[in-house]
C-alpha cells in the first residue's frame, strides 16, 4: 500500500470518527433538550395541580419514592392518585427545581439528580432534592424512578455562637513538659463549634479528646458537651462577663466519681487567651486551681 493510500485511510477513518463524534453529541442535546422539556412539564402540572398529566410522565410501572414520609409508589394510576390526594389538601402553591448535571449511561436511560423547593400556601419553603431516573421508549423520554427528599429549613444558631467564633483555628499551651493542644472548628450549618485536643506530657501523648458547644434552645443557653479517650465526659454551661467565659462543668470520671469545676476562658487579643480553672471538686474532694496559662493561636501552615 502506498504512501497515499494509506494517508488516505487515515482521512476517511478521522473523517468517520469525527462524524460518530458529532452525532452522539447531536443526540444527548437532543435528549438533554427533551428531558428539559419534561421536567418543565412536570413543573407545570405541579403548579396547575393536574395530577392526571403530571402522572402521565411516568411509564406506566414507574416509581415515586417519598423518603420524607417513607412512601413508595409503584405504578402510574397509583402516582396519580397520591398527588390528587396531595393537592386536594391544598397546601402547595408551586415548585422550583435547579437542573443539575445529567448523564447518560446508555442511549435509552438517563440520571438527573435536582434540587429546589416547595412552596406552601402559608409562605414557607421546603427544601428538596431528587434524584430522577428517566427511560426513553418508542423515541419518548419517561419518568422510570423519581426519589425525593424535602426537609423544613435547618434553623442556624450561628448568631447565638458567634461570639466565641474568635475560638476557630489551632491552639496551643506549651511549657517545658506540658503540650496542649487544640483545633476548633465550625460544624455544618454553624449550629455547633467543635474542638479535639490532645494532652502530652513529657512529649508523650497521654490523653486526647472532644468537645462540642452548641446553643441550647430549650434552656436559652450555651452548652457543651466534653469527652476524653480515658472514658470520662462531662457538660457544662456557659456564660460571659467582659472578656472571659466562665463554664460551670459536672463530669463523670472513668472510675464512675464525679465532679465539678469552673473553667474561665479570658480574651488577650485575637492571637492569644489564657486558661483557668476554679473550684475542681471530686465527691467533695477539693483540689488546687490550675492556671491561668497563656494559650498561643498557631499559624496556618501553607502547603
Amino acid at each position: 500500500m502506498s504512501w497515499s493510500i494509506k494517508k488516505g485511510a487515515a482521512v476517511v477513518a478521522w473523517l468517520i470518527l469525527a462524524t460518530s463524534c458529532a452525532k452522539e453529541a447531536t443526540d444527548e442535546k437532543s435528549n438533554t433538550d427533551q428531558i428539559t422539556a419534561l421536567e418543565e412539564t412536570y413543573t407545570t402540572c405541579y403548579s396547575h395541580k393536574d395530577a392526571t398529566k403530571l402522572a402521565a410522565l411516568w411509564t406506566e410501572g414507574g416509581f415515586f419514592i417519598d423518603l420524607t414520609m417513607s412512601k413508595s409508589i409503584q405504578g402510574r394510576k397509583a402516582i396519580e392518585e397520591y398527588f390528587k390526594g396531595r393537592f386536594q389538601q391544598g397546601q402547595e402553591s408551586g415548585r422550583e427545581i435547579s437542573k443539575l448535571e445529567i448523564k447518560f449511561p446508555d442511549a435509552s436511560h438517563a440520571t438527573r439528580y435536582e434540587q429546589g423547593t416547595i412552596t406552601y400556601q402559608d409562605k414557607s419553603v421546603e427544601p428538596c432534592r431528587q434524584k430522577v431516573e428517566y427511560v426513553k421508549k418508542d423515541g419518548k423520554w419517561q419518568i422510570e424512578k423519581l426519589t425525593q427528599i424535602c426537609q423544613q429549613e435547618t434553623p442556624s444558631h450561628f448568631e447565638e455562637l458567634k461570639q466565641l467564633g474568635w475560638f476557630v483555628g489551632n491552639w496551643n499551651d506549651i511549657d517545658e513538659n506540658v503540650d496542649f493542644a487544640s483545633s476548633w472548628k465550625w460544624g455544618r450549618n454553624q449550629n455547633f463549634l467543635m474542638r479535639h485536643f490532645t494532652l502530652k506530657v513529657l512529649d508523650q501523648q497521654v490523653m486526647d479528646g472532644w468537645e462540642i458547644i452548641g446553643w441550647d434552645a430549650a434552656s436559652k443557653q450555651i452548652r457543651s458537651w466534653l469527652f476524653d479517650s480515658d472514658g470520662g465526659f462531662g457538660s457544662g454551661v456557659w456564660t460571659q462577663e467582659s472578656s472571659s467565659w466562665y463554664v460551670n462543668i459536672a463530669f463523670s470520671l472513668p472510675d464512675g466519681r464525679h465532679g465539678s469545676a469552673t473553667h474561665v476562658y479570658t480574651i488577650v487579643d485575637d492571637n492569644s487567651y489564657t486558661f483557668s480553672a476554679h473550684g475542681r471538686d471530686i465527691e467533695g474532694q477539693i483540689f488546687p486551681d490550675i492556671g491561668p496559662y497563656t494559650v498561643v493561636r498557631q499559624k496556618a501552615v501553607t502547603p
